[in-house]
């Protein structure tokens, strides 16, 4: 009889055990994902942030030749040189 009971607890522990396993290689599967996301999206993050900064360049330069141009139509408008 505790032979039996014995026998089946082994069972048991054996099935507990792959259970375990199979929980941890999911887990680790799980973290391996995040972590290809993860550098993905600093990745993509980057990208953004350098577009932003070539965006915040160009829209300065812009401005200038703007100012540049502003200021060439006041001189025509004065009748005076142009710088």
């Amino acid at each position: 009889m505790l032979e039996g009971e014995k026998k089946g607890l082994e069972l048991e522990k054996e099935a507990l055990r792959k259970e375990m396993d199979a929980i941890r290689a999911a887990a680790e599967e799980a973290k391996a994902k995040h972590e290809r996301e993860a550098v993905l999206l600093r990745k993509e993050l980057a990208r953004t942030l350098e577009a932003g900064a070539n965006l915040e360049r160009a829209m300065k330069r812009l401005h200038e030749e703007l100012q540049e141009v502003g200021e060439c139509a006041v001189y025509r408008k004065n009748g005076t040189a142009t710088p």
